[in-house]
């Protein structure tokens, strides 16, 4: 990420706290702490944290850096799956999301799988 994206995240935090400052110091401090983040799993975790904040804790860099890194990995397995079941080309990158409609279409592919496993998961007792 770079320090426009970091300023992007952290004036949209702004928005909601009241509290936080945007100046070029906290933009170079948290910039320090998540260069080596992605930008969109990192503003994925900042409106995820808004959505559910109570007002009362701060948005911290850990846990930007954390759920953003939890984020990726979800959209590099999400990638993987759907290209083991050819819903996109083999050179769609691991860190790029799905369009939505192949998301959706993970998405209830996987909720398909969960469903029949949970149905059939005592048949090989006594077998």
């Amino acid at each position: 990420m770079n320090k426009l994206e970091t300023g992007k995240i952290l004036t949209y935090a702004a928005t909601w706290d009241r509290w936080m400052t945007v100046d070029d110091l906290t933009v170079a401090a948290w910039h320090d702490q998540l260069r080596d983040v992605e930008f969109e799993p990192a503003s994925e975790a900042v409106r995820a944290f808004y959505r559910s904040w109570d007002g009362k804790q701060p948005l911290t860099v850990k846990y930007v850096i954390n759920n953003a890194i939890s984020s990726a990995e979800e959209i590099a397995r999400d990638v993987r799956y759907a290209r083991a079941r050819q819903l996109v080309s083999y050179d769609h990158l691991d860190t790029e999301p799905l369009p939505e409609a192949i998301g959706a279409r993970v998405r209830e592919l996987k909720a398909e799988a969960r469903e029949y496993f949970e149905r059939n998961k005592g048949w090989m007792i006594g077998a």
